[in-house]
């Protein structure tokens, strides 16, 4: 099973902003204080801009005090600390760090047990780019508020009011619990400005927004959370130049921003710090996003995603280069994510969007952990994380936040397929398809941990194989226009074709395994619930059946001609037999009774599939039955239509 994933984020990742900040010009700062066992330790905060390097040193005045420093990032993570600059001969803590990242930086003075007195703080900041200037001589401290936020819990809302060029920045920390919070902005008339999930996804899943108002006018601050966590918050909110809302937006990364501008987009790297690339492998990612755009846009017609207006330096699209890879369970190889506002997407001509929305793209600065590649080159794995991620972002060219979240990840990945064969990666999620398809089609949560969604990608194959190779894009068409199933029952109709017709065909396809790539998953067959090898009453050996989900039996009888009949209480289940003879397979609908001939075949299999299905993807549930077997003469049920067995392999 692959560990590797990908993955859209489906609201705003604007990064780190660091609250709270005493924000100063001058580069050196004094400070006195008093220190012993019954007093609390000081702290003292500092904005340091990459590269910026700060020197503490706190000498006692008076006592017999022996300090102690503490030098402390926005996470709470210690990032330096010292007691003795010269132990034994001075006593007095003093610590020099360079960031690597900017932000706020706490310094904790603190002492040795039993020791106390006076100390002088003396701080001295060099290097870098200045801090941000004060707003009007002050942090511009507007909001300043602590709650707690479950889903028992209603949103909480602040109004502010924004002249016409002023900024602000929007801070939502979680301080206890496991809350995941979320921020949204919203202008007088109830419209969304911008919204954000996660400020630096995966590290950091605090929320945060920063906003320049250009007609000025009452807005609303509104505090939620993502679905299921809870827990306290702190909410901030500070003014701040227009110039600085940019800080605040999209990637940081962790040396100075160096860009290749190509036609069509604007590759942000860096050659310093954790997320350090090189010249080489940034030019490859611009080349190979070129060559992607050329295939899906140019090539197959998909409609270019929307302009970012400006976001980014210009109106190309915008890829960052981030060491995203590095200690991040799971591997996440790349995300895409979308941004405000949503609307039309001016590059679909064909049709009017209502939630197309803007996008950017980071992947990863080198895509040289060996866990990761097994074997394979990082050039290779990059190009197939390219042609995924730029699909999402084409994907948010129709529609931003389609309830089935699966229907991104399957298309990007069949996406890398029909991109870049001999670079994709989506061949290692089939595995868990078929070993699994009794489980919900489209499930949210699935006993692989989500990597079932991915997988799917073999459906989106099986449309395009059964009505041309337009099909995915009529199906994203749709989606633009209808939620859910719908979109997908709408794509089927335009064909002349039924959801449940399309399902089965599905089904079908997997267990003979007729994909162009089989040659790539060759060792997977479906999971075989059990060989019915006499007439009589047969039951699953699972736990049922999900909705639109299969289980799938061997009919080892002797040849003759057999009724099939299911018994359940549910009435949403079927059945389909499939006869395989040489390199033909023979699909024949036997509802939920019907007659099949095993004579003249090599393999007989029955499918049986739960026809229910509702958008509620976390709802799954199974569905008991049995299966009765009696020995007939009657007619055999007609074959309803025919695929290639070639590539059959025996389920085990």
């Amino acid at each position: 099973m692959p560990t590797l994933r990908r993955f859209i984020v489906m609201m705003l990742v604007l990064l780190v902003l660091m609250m709270g900040v005493l924000v100063v010009s001058a580069q050196q700062q004094t400070f006195t204080g008093y220190q012993a066992n019954d007093v609390e330790v000081d702290t003292y905060e500092f904005y340091l801009s990459a590269g910026q390097t700060i020197n503490a040193l706190a000498e006692a005045t008076s006592g017999d005090l022996d300090t102690y420093l503490v030098l402390r990032d926005w996470n709470g993570e210690t990032v330096a600390e010292n007691d003795d600059r010269d132990f034994p001969n001075d006593l007095n803590a003093e610590i020099t760090y360079t960031a690597s990242v900017e932000g706020v930086y706490t310094l904790v003075v603190t002492h040795i047990l039993d020791t106390s007195g006076n100390y002088l703080l003396t701080v001295n900041l060099s290097g870098g780019t200045a801090p941000p200037p004060p707003v009007n001589g002050t942090d511009g401290l507007i909001v300043e508020h602590e709650g707690y936020m479950g889903d028992d819990v209603s949103d909480y809302y602040h109004e502010i009011t924004l002249q016409a060029g002023q900024a602000v920045v929007v801070f939502a920390e979680a301080t206890g619990g496991d809350l995941d919070t979320y921020l949204l902005l919203r202008d007088a008339a109830g419209n969304t400005v911008i919204e954000n999930d996660d400020r630096d996804y995966p590290n950091d899943l605090n929320a945060e927004l920063a906003y320049a108002s250009a007609t000025g006018g009452t807005y609303t601050i509104v505090v939620s959370n993502f679905a299921g966590t809870s827990g306290q918050y702190r909410l901030t909110a500070r003014l701040i130049s227009p110039d600085e809302v940019i800080l605040y937006e999209r990637v940081r990364l962790s040396g100075p921003i160096q860009t290749i501008d190509t036609p069509n987009f604007r590759i942000h790297y860096t050659l310093e710090g954790e997320d350090a690339t090189t010249e080489a492998f940034a030019r490859k990612v611009a080349e190979t996003m070129e060559e992607v755009r050329m295939i899906q846009v140019d090539q197959m017609g998909w409609a270019a995603p929307p302009p970012d207006n400006g976001r980014g330096g210009d109106d190309r699209y915008d890829v960052y280069l981030a060491n995203i890879l590095d200690g991040i369970e799971g591997h996440d190889l790349g995300y895409a994510s979308p941004e405000m506002p949503y609307g039309d997407n001016p590059n679909n001509t064909d049709s009017v969007q209502q939630y197309a929305a803007p996008s950017y793209i980071v992947l990863d600065n080198a895509y040289s952990e060996p866990d990761v590649l097994n074997g394979r080159a990082p050039v290779s794995l990059m190009r197939a994380t390219a042609a995924h991620e730029f699909h999402h972002s084409i994907q948010f060219g129709y529609d931003m936040n389609d309830s089935h979240n699966w229907l991104y990840e399957a298309t990007a990945t069949w996406m890398e397929t029909t991109t870049f064969p001999l670079d994709q990666d989506a061949t290692g999620y089939v595995e868990v398809v078929l070993s699994y398809p009794e489980i919900c089609f489209g499930a949210a949560d699935d006993p692989s941990g989500g990597l079932m969604m991915y997988g799917e990608w073999l459906f989106i194959q099986s449309l395009a194989d059964a009505y041309g190779d337009e099909a995915p894009l009529v199906l994203w068409e749709h989606i633009a226009e209808a939620e859910g199933w719908e979109s997908l029952e709408l794509t089927v109709a335009a064909y002349g074709d039924k959801l449940l017709n399309a399902l089965a065909r599905y089904r079908v396809q997997n267990l003979v395994r007729d994909y162009e790539f089989t040659s790539s998953f060759a060792q997977h067959t479906v999971w075989l619930e059990a060989v019915i090898d006499g007439t009589g009453n047969w039951q699953y050996t699972g736990e049922g059946i999900q909705e639109l989900g299969a289980n799938y039996f061997e009919l080892a009888l002797p040849s003759g001609v057999y009724d099939i009949s299911l018994n359940d209480s549910s009435g949403y289940l079927n059945i389909w037999a499939v006869g395989i003879s040489g390199d033909v397979a023979s699909a024949i609908p036997l509802n939920r009774a019907g007659t099949v001939s095993t004579v003249g075949y090599d393999n007989v299999y029955l499918i049986v599939m739960n026809t229910e299905y509702g958008d509620d993807l976390l709802g799954c549930a199974y569905r008991s039955y049995t299966i009765d077997v009696a020995a007939s003469e009657a007619s055999p049920a007609l074959v309803a239509f025919e695929m290639n067995a070639s590539q059959f392999q025996p389920p085990q």
